[in-house]
């Protein structure tokens, strides 16, 4: 296996030997909606800086706590987005067309191109080790384009947000991640992971009641020999691309039906979803303790 030699984007030297695969994009939801066109809203309108806290975190700590969500699930109706208390997550592997219900002044955090490792998946086991892949992997984004109700958010590929610090957490026997996605991260028994993420973020400010549509792209390029993980490795040339609109409701919080609530949940009928390739790794739900070590 040949060694490859590159630059991260903080300049320093990558070498590299061989690697597995895998990758993660984004976004969901679930109920039909026509969007209007705000034509002429200023960008910093719609969306949080980069350097913004969004209900008192950061877009990487909202990362975090994005990923501790999807794997902790054991409902797989979670990959359709869900409240999580103080903003909404969504994410985009289930179709390049999804309707979604969200409650009025929650922001929306969705990935456009984004990462992670662990050393349940033999990445390492310190925030160096696991940074320096997910580097790599994020350092193949090639184009990214967002756009809320027909205005375009500039630079979209300027959101790089990753974890400041080494992430715990409980994987749940069974999860749902492991469920959709393959067995990559499927356990029989509760099992301790640590993490780190990496990629770009989106976090759209509260959306005003009624019909809105987000539309993201995104493509990542990557060439024959390309190493992306301790036994991964490309096999050929390949570009693997995303075009995802979301389809959002916003409805006052006095309106909002959990679909994830206790009282709906046993009746909450399971979506139909194509299984996603994805180096044979699988998915899971909803849940919301686990997180109670992060920014939730």
């Amino acid at each position: 296996m040949r060694a490859n030699t590159a630059k991260d984007r903080r300049g320093y030297d990558l070498l590299v030997d061989s690697l597995e695969g895998r990758t993660f994009l984004s976004a969901p939801g679930n109920e039909a909606a026509v969007a209007p066109i705000n034509a002429g809203r200023p960008p910093q309108s719609l969306v949080y800086a980069l350097k913004d806290k969004i209900c008192g975190s950061t877009l990487g700590q909202w990362g975090d706590a994005w990923w501790k969500w999807a794997f902790s699930s054991t409902n797989p109706n979670f990959i359709y987005g869900q409240d999580v208390g103080k903003v909404f997550f969504l994410t985009g592997m289930v179709s390049p067309d999804v309707s979604v219900t969200v409650p009025s002044g929650t922001p929306l955090i969705f990935p456009i191109w984004n990462n992670e490792w662990s050393d349940f998946e033999g990445y390492g086991n310190t925030l160096q080790q696991l940074d320096y892949w997910n580097d790599i992997m994020v350092s193949h984004l090639s184009s990214a384009t967002v756009t809320i109700d027909g205005t375009d958010i500039p630079h979209a590929d300027t959101y790089l947000a990753e974890s400041s610090q080494l992430q715990q957490m409980v994987l749940p026997a069974h999860n749902a991640w492991s469920q959709l996605f393959g067995g990559g991260m499927g356990v029989d028994v509760p099992t301790p992971i640590v993490f780190a993420q990496d990629g770009y973020w989106m976090g759209v400010k509260p959306l005003s009641p009624g019909q809105h549509t987000i539309h993201f792209t995104q493509t990542a390029d990557f060439k024959d020999g390309d190493v992306l993980g301790p036994s991964w490795v490309i096999v050929g040339d390949q570009q693997w691309p995303m075009d995802v609109t979301f389809h959002i409701t916003v409805v006052p919080q006095g309106h909002y039906v959990d679909p994830f609530a206790p009282a709906t949940a046993q009746s909450a009928k399971a979506p139909v979803v194509q299984p996603f390739s994805n180096g044979g790794k699988k998915i899971t739900g909803s849940v919301l303790d686990v997180m109670s070590n992060s920014v939730l």
